[in-house]
């Protein structure tokens, strides 16, 4: 038998950390874009494009979404430490979480170095100034918000609605292929499941 890890208190899904994973490392692919992918420009107007892109993204706000994710992860992981340490290593929670956010926060700059570079190296100086243009108009700033406030957190919730079944299936799937047992319902507040 082979017996997997899972959270107790989360058994079919992913931890806080693991999501901001996820999260992180799908927002640095899309800062990925190759270079080769190269915007109509002349190579003379990359400061400019890397100006108007730098732009954008204070626009868009995603600097300020992620500063919010860090302190939300960060708080997350301090209390479900805290909760499972106990008061008498509130120390050794307050220190995790040190380090955690030293972590994220220096991992941010690089990221956002990136999608600039992306950014300028994916858009034209005058679509990139449409697009401030958008962002910056009643309507850009609201379709902004709404992503951020309703779309998103709808994205979220569907993923995790979605999660149960998506391990369900890679289980079902893993033990066809190495011949090993459906999982069972592990016991309350075992944290083990056998496969």
């Amino acid at each position: 038998m082979i017996a997997v890890a899972t959270r107790p208190d989360r058994p079919d899904g992913p931890s806080r950390p693991a999501r901001f994973a996820v999260w992180f490392f799908s927002f640095a692919l899309t800062a990925a874009v190759p270079v080769a992918v190269r915007a109509a420009s002349a190579p003379d107007d990359l400061a400019q494009r890397r100006a108007l892109c730098e732009r954008s993204i204070a626009l868009a706000g995603l600097e300020a979404q992620m500063d919010a994710d860090i302190r939300g992860i960060v708080a997350g992981a301090t209390a479900d430490l805290s909760a499972k340490l106990g008061t008498e290593s509130s120390a050794t929670a307050a220190a995790y979480a040190a380090a955690l956010e030293d972590a994220l926060r220096t991992a941010k700059g690089p990221v956002l170095a990136r999608l600039k570079e992306s950014c300028a190296a994916a858009f034209t100086a005058p679509e990139l100034k449409g697009i401030n243009a958008f962002y910056a108009s009643k309507i850009g700033q609201a379709w902004l918000e709404k992503t951020r406030t309703q779309m998103l957190p709808a994205l979220a919730s569907a993923i995790d609605a979605a999660m149960p079944q998506i391990v369900a299936d890679i289980r079902k799937g893993f033990c066809a292929r190495v011949g090993c047992e459906e999982p069972q319902a592990a016991p309350a507040g075992s944290g083990k499941r056998k496969l």
